[in-house]
C-alpha cells in the first residue's frame, strides 16, 4: 500500500463524513454542539446558561450566540428563574425535544448504514487506531488553560487571570 499522509486521511474522512450525513441534505442538520445542548437540557431540565456552558465545556460567551440561534429556531426558551429574577434559565421546548428525537433517529440510521461499510474485524481495528490517534492528539494539546477535550478548564473558563494566576 502506498504511504499516505495520515493527517490528510483524517481530514478527508472528517470532511466527507460531514458532507454525506443524510440530515445535512435534508436541510435541518444541527451542529454537534446544538445536539449536545439539547441532550443535556432534556436530561437535566432547565438550567442557567453558565451551567450549560460548563456541561458543554465551552466559555459562557461562546454559548450566547448559539443560544440565540437555538431560541430563534424554537428549540429552547430563556426565561427568568421565579426563585431569583436575576437568573435566566434555559429550557428545552417541545419543538426542541421533537428535533432531538428526529436527530437521534437519523444518527441511528446513519450509524447502522455505516456499520455495513466495514467488517467486524475492520471496525475493531479502526476503533483501536482511532483511540490511539485521539490519545496522541490529546497529549499534544497545550495544557495551559485547556483540558483534554479542548474546552476551557472549569476554573476561570478562559477569563483573564491576575499575576498570581487566579481568575480576576
Amino acid at each position: 500500500m502506498e504511504n499516505k499522509d495520515t493527517l490528510d486521511i483524517i481530514m478527508r474522512l472528517a470532511r466527507v463524513t460531514r458532507r454525506s450525513h443524510p440530515a445535512k441534505s435534508k436541510g435541518h442538520h444541527h451542529s454537534r454542539s446544538v445536539f449536545r445542548a439539547l441532550v443535556i437540557l432534556r436530561e437535566a431540565g432547565a438550567m442557567r446558561a453558565s451551567d450549560l456552558a460548563e456541561r458543554l465545556d465551552i466559555r459562557p460567551a461562546s454559548l450566547t450566540e448559539q443560544l440565540m440561534k437555538m431560541e430563534q429556531h424554537g428549540l429552547i426558551r430563556r426565561e427568568k428563574d421565579p426563585a431569583d429574577m436575576r437568573v435566566t434559565l434555559v429550557t428545552l421546548t417541545e419543538k426542541g425535544s421533537l428535533e432531538l428525537d428526529r436527530s437521534r433517529e437519523e444518527r441511528l440510521a446513519w450509524s447502522e448504514k455505516l456499520q455495513k461499510a466495514l467488517t467486524e474485524e475492520e471496525h475493531q481495528q479502526f476503533a483501536e487506531l482511532a483511540e490511539k490517534l485521539i490519545a496522541f492528539f490529546e497529549a499534544e494539546l497545550p495544557s495551559a488553560g485547556k483540558d483534554v477535550r479542548g474546552g476551557y478548564k472549569k476554573s476561570g473558563h478562559g477569563r483573564p487571570k491576575s499575576r498570581s494566576g487566579d481568575p480576576l
